[in-house]
């Protein structure tokens, strides 16, 4: 079936309908999650990148949660998704970016006041444990653009993530360690003169927003592209 999925896909790639939500970029290794408006099969293209996607697609059909290579690569995601046996297809352009990341230096955790801009965040979780909301909260295109706009980076990255040569990345080595000894999820805030705060990674959208208001980072909106399993934001 997947085959034949398959190769429909790509037969009706130029005449693609539909839409998903979802990162046109990440860097190597960090997480991408991408939703579609109703359940229907998901694919990689081209087929040889595919088993470089470590994938959980959750009970309702609609999202996929994907941690990609190690290797810079461009791929397309497809959502194929049947009504009245008529195939409707949505494509989507992604790129696996291998674009190196600041070498964060841990010390003495201060106030929020004393880090420096901008902002490294980086949200450590362990993807089999990931609920559906808070990868939502993590990844929320507002709160992501007024980062960007400020000149602010985020990495989400799970516990396990490796490097091509199978050990965790150098420059995330101590924030792993601290975040597995402090619990799981964990965002850590790095400031650029080193300094860096930790926390619990936060459950709702509205504590994320308050700990990005004490950084005095203003998001215009929020919560308005995703919702939870329950519908709740």
């Amino acid at each position: 079936m997947a085959g034949y999925l398959l190769a429909l896909a790509l037969a009706i790639v130029p005449h693609a309908v539909g839409t998903i939500e979802g990162p046109d970029r990440v860097t190597a290794g960090d997480l991408a999650i991408f939703t579609a408006q109703s359940g229907g099969v998901w694919l990689v293209v081209p087929p040889e990148y595919d088993e470089r996607f470590k994938r959980f697609e959750l009970k309702d059909g609609r999202t996929i949660l994907v941690f990609a290579s190690r290797e810079k690569l461009k791929v397309w995601i497809l959502f194929v998704a049947f009504s009245d046996g008529q195939p409707t297809i949505a494509v989507h352009e992604f790129v696996n970016d291998a674009a190196p990341e600041p070498d964060p230096n841990p010390g003495p955790t201060p106030t929020p006041d004393q880090l420096t801009k901008p902002y490294f965040f980086l949200w450590i979780e362990e993807s089999e444990e990931r609920a559906q909301q808070q990868a939502a909260i993590a990844l929320d295109k507002a709160v992501r653009d007024a980062l960007a706009k400020d000149g602010h980076k985020i990495r989400i990255v799970d516990k396990e993530i490796v490097d091509e040569n199978g050990r965790p990345p150098a420059d995330l080595q101590p924030w792993i360690a601290l975040a597995k000894d402090r619990g799981l999820p964990r965002l850590i805030i790095v400031g650029a003169n080193s300094k860096y705060i930790e926390m619990p990674a936060p459950t709702t959208l509205g504590d994320y927003l308050a700990i990005l208001q004490k950084l005095g980072i203003t998001v215009e909106s929020s919560g308005s592209n995703w919702r939870s399993v329950n519908g709740r934001r």
